[in-house]
């Protein structure tokens, strides 16, 4: 439906939904990042394009990528709240509206329009890189830049990562058994496209699932796909899995909590976590140079 929300936890382990903005539909990719270096991390998110055959709420309205500035506000409003009045159906321009919903929140700003996003990584230059499903595309938007393809050609391109020390984009194959490695030079180029990892399928499978992904500090690579989070060591074998915790394909991994130590997976209809004794990296921050593989 439509929506960008948040959740707030309270006494008990209650949890109340708070919207950032209801005006545009199939939000799918996000991430945090001081895009602004105020201090205080921004949301970042883009909208896909007839995401699931035809059966979403405003498929076919404008697609962007969207920034939402998070500054101070009244405890309601959560860390980016914008418009929720904006009409649903105007242009990407139309969004850049000044209503705000409770708490004073900012309307976001718009950073690409016309662009389908499945899944989104920024740097901490505040460059980001974003997969196209569709069409088969890799995408770099340099930060004040245009958007720009930089690779074609991945049968199903899905998930997005930077490697912990920033100089390796992982994309992932969700139709594909192998997902794949590129290095980034200085321009934001990709070069030395290369399969990488391997992934395990259910038996008579026909596709790996292989969505969105996560890495710790000692460039562990963790694949959410069918079977569960898949775990890479540097060179691209996967050394362990974790089960799905429902019979359902995973569609995210990712680290959070006060110790970036405790692992956050979308199953289903449900969000599980489990605390890990590794740390995760955020590629918003400074990079991290892990520690040479082994063999």
């Amino acid at each position: 439906d439509y929506g960008v929300f948040w959740f707030e936890q309270g006494e008990g382990g209650r949890w109340t939904r708070r919207t950032i903005d209801a005006a545009w539909s199939q939000a799918h990719a996000s991430t945090l990042v001081d895009l602004n270096a105020d201090g205080r991390l921004d949301l970042v998110t883009g909208k896909r394009f007839m995401a699931h055959n035809g059966s979403d709420p405003g498929e076919r309205e404008p697609l962007g990528v969207y920034w939402y500035e998070s500054r101070p506000a009244a405890a309601t409003a959560g860390p980016a709240s914008a418009s929720a009045a904006r009409d649903r159906r105007g242009s990407p321009a139309s969004r850049r509206g000044s209503a705000s919903a409770a708490g004073g929140g900012p309307s976001p700003q718009v950073l690409a329009e016309n662009m389908p996003v499945n899944d989104l990584a920024v740097n901490v230059k505040g460059d980001l890189y974003f997969s196209d499903t569709a069409g088969k595309k890799i995408w770099f938007l340099p930060k004040g830049g245009t958007p720009r393809v930089v690779d074609e050609g991945i049968e199903s391109p899905n998930g997005v990562l930077f490697s912990p020390d920033q100089t390796l984009l992982y994309v992932s194959d969700y139709v594909g058994q192998l997902s794949w490695v590129f290095q980034i030079q200085p321009d934001g180029s990709l070069t030395h496209k290369q399969k990488y990892f391997y992934a395990h399928m259910p038996d008579a499978a026909t596709r790996s699932s292989s969505d969105g992904m996560a890495v710790d500090a000692d460039g562990r690579v963790y694949i959410a796909t069918a079977l569960g989070v898949q775990v890479f060591d540097q060179i691209g074998k996967c050394h362990a899995i974790i089960p799905a915790p429902q019979r359902l394909a995973l569609s995210n991994v990712e680290f959070g909590g006060p110790n970036f130590d405790e692992m956050y997976v979308t199953n289903g209809d449900k969000v599980f976590k489990r605390k890990t004794k590794v740390k995760g990296v955020m590629s918003w921050r400074a990079a991290v140079k892990p520690p040479p593989p082994r063999l």
